[in-house]
């Protein structure tokens, strides 16, 4: 597995697919100690740039990447708003501890999903993927947006703003960056 300083270390032998993520280097030394076996290293994320190409290359290993994730991460997103809001890991562990037989014992049930209020910081891409699934829980989405719907320039953060402090308890504050 590739270390944050992009040394690889206890990649067996025959290993023929390496995966990577952008936050994890890959340079020239890591590929070079890679075993002969490895044909492929997988970056896990939309770019490249974390990547030693010329190094690969040279080793005659191809490199792929993840174009275009927008919809598997608001997937993702609407699923850990849903786990979130109805406390699903919670619940699962009171299951798997027996609580659920116990008298006077009561299940973490979470709060509504439907028709609650769903803050969106920016909203580029993954955001109005987002709010598109959102729609089908009739929730009445929100951005913290400038002009043209681009976030402001100024990094105040989300809750500086009377915008997100006036927000009623209960609704959700979701944000998408690419780091």
């Amino acid at each position: 597995m590739p270390t944050r300083h992009g040394a690889i270390s206890g990649i067996p032998g025959g290993t023929q697919v390496h995966c990577t993520t952008s936050l994890d280097p890959l340079q020239a030394e890591a590929i070079a100690a890679m075993p002969v076996s490895v044909r492929l290293i997988a970056n896990i994320g939309v770019g490249i740039d974390n990547i030693d190409l010329a190094a690969a290359r040279e080793r005659g290993i191809a490199v792929s990447n993840t174009p275009v994730a927008t919809e598997d991460t608001a997937d993702l997103a609407f699923a850990l708003i849903l786990a979130a809001c109805r406390r699903v890991g919670e619940g699962e562990r009171f299951l798997r501890g027996g609580n659920w037989t116990a008298a006077g014992v009561a299940p973490p049930l979470g709060m509504r999903v439907h028709g609650k209020g769903l803050g969106l910081v920016g909203f580029g891409a993954i955001a109005q993927a987002v709010a598109r699934r959102a729609r089908g829980f009739d929730r009445k989405s929100g951005t913290g947006t400038g002009p043209a719907g681009r976030a402001p320039r100024r990094r105040q953060g989300p809750f500086s703003t009377p915008t997100w402090t006036s927000w009623s308890p209960g609704r959700m504050l979701f944000r998408s960056t690419r780091r």
